[in-house]
């Protein structure tokens, strides 16, 4: 962890910095451990977010394919039927 007071890195078992001699307290650690919950938070909405997106667009691509399959047929039925004709 770092050192609130000068910045250096400490060990987390460390209750004295060994470069400023800031006396960690039991509610630096607490703050410590929040923070890492909030940024593990982040990074869970984020990749929650891009797996919608990714859904969004396959489910997109997949109506387009139908679309395109579907208007395809009608053309082919239309051309089948004024042949008969």
């Amino acid at each position: 962890m770092k050192c609130p007071k000068c910045g250096e890195e400490m060990a987390d078992d460390m209750g004295i910095c060994p470069y400023c001699g800031y006396v960690a307290s039991q509610t630096d650690n607490i703050e410590k451990e929040t923070n890492e919950m909030m940024k593990k938070m982040q990074v869970d909405n984020s990749k929650t977010s891009n797996n919608v997106a990714k859904f969004i667009v396959r489910a997109l691509v997949i109506c387009f394919a139908f679309i395109v399959l579907y208007n395809y047929s009608t053309i082919c039925s239309y051309e089948k039927y004024f042949r008969e004709l």
